[in-house]
């Protein structure tokens, strides 16, 4: 959020299990998308040694990071497969033009407001 240095990323479910509720940029497949600013394509999440395991069932996993015009990461977007390879680049190409479309359609200002106030 805008003016504010972020040490967490809050994991919100949309559907399945959770995992945790925050983890620190740069760990794990969710924390590596927001701090790096890109996509992470794992076609076997056991194979990534700080992989963090919503659910036993998840073999791969996709994650888009959520970015402002200006380039600030808001969030992620966070897919799982019970299928190994299941993603593709095709997918993710799609997926980062899905993301892209949620951040231009939301007014962050707002919810910026919303959770700072809520503090």
């Amino acid at each position: 959020f805008q003016g504010m240095q972020i040490h967490t990323v809050w994991i919100v479910p949309v559907s399945g299990k959770v995992a945790c509720l925050r983890i620190k940029p740069g760990r794990g497949v969710c924390g590596k998308a927001f701090e790096s600013k890109e996509t992470q394509l794992v076609k076997d999440v056991h194979a990534i040694p700080d992989h963090i395991a919503c659910d036993d069932a998840s073999n791969a996993e996709i994650v888009i990071p959520l970015k402002k015009p200006d380039g600030t990461i808001i969030g992620v977007f966070d897919l799982d497969s019970v299928t190994t390879g299941f993603w593709t680049e095709e997918d993710k190409k799609g997926l980062e033009k899905i993301a892209d479309i949620l951040v231009a359609g939301c007014n962050w200002e707002m919810l910026n407001h919303a959770y700072t106030t809520a503090k």
